[in-house]
């Protein structure tokens, strides 16, 4: 019972960090960041936040992609990526849907 948690939690942070890193090399991801680089006059990182993780309900590892300072961290863009498929969507937020990005 124990070990099976454990395994499972280490088994779940390892995968969400591989998506992050999938997520930091998408273009949309790239182009955001130069673009508030080029506004700001300055290099700027973006923060990666880890909001869920998938479940008997949920298959997906839920990752926030912002920007944060002391006050706040401010969200640019949702990404779900699917346990099973390993596919990574966009969350759409003016038409409530999932888009899978490549």
């Amino acid at each position: 019972f124990c070990n099976t948690q454990v395994k499972e939690k280490v088994q779940s942070k390892d995968y969400s960090e591989i998506f992050i890193e999938r997520i930091k090399n998408l273009d949309i991801v790239k182009n955001k960041k130069r673009e508030f680089e080029i506004i700001n006059g300055k290099k700027i990182e973006f923060d990666y936040y880890l909001r869920d993780t998938p479940n008997k309900e949920n298959v997906y590892y839920i990752i926030q992609v912002g920007k944060s300072n002391e006050y706040r961290f401010e969200v640019i863009f949702n990404f779900y990526c699917d346990s099973i498929t390993d596919k990574i969507k966009l969350y759409d937020t003016l038409n409530d849907s999932l888009i899978e990005v490549k």
